[in-house]
């Protein structure tokens, strides 16, 4: 069995799962997007995560805050270039 250790560099916990991921939407192919209230040393409360349904562990940060991914990362969603999350902007 391995033994699972977050780098002390990580923004996000390699983790299996936390309760302090609070999951509010996803991307329509089986990925969850959710609220970091756990973070890893170099990350904050409330960054936004990604919990990709491929990876066992961890998550991948994808914006600094629900602010920042509604104002600052808007066009991505649709791009394809970060995530396509459709459903949630009007559009």
């Amino acid at each position: 069995m391995d033994a699972v250790a977050t780098a002390p560099n990580a923004a996000v916990q390699d983790l299996v799962g936390s309760p302090g991921w609070i999951v509010f939407g996803d991307s329509g192919g089986g990925d969850r997007v959710a609220v970091d209230l756990t973070p890893g040393q170099r990350g904050h409360v409330g960054q936004i995560i990604m919990l990709d349904h491929e990876r066992n562990i961890g998550a991948e940060l994808r914006a600094g805050s629900l602010t920042d991914m509604v104002v600052n990362r808007r066009n991505d969603w649709y791009s394809g270039r970060a995530w396509a999350v459709r459903r949630w902007w009007p559009g």
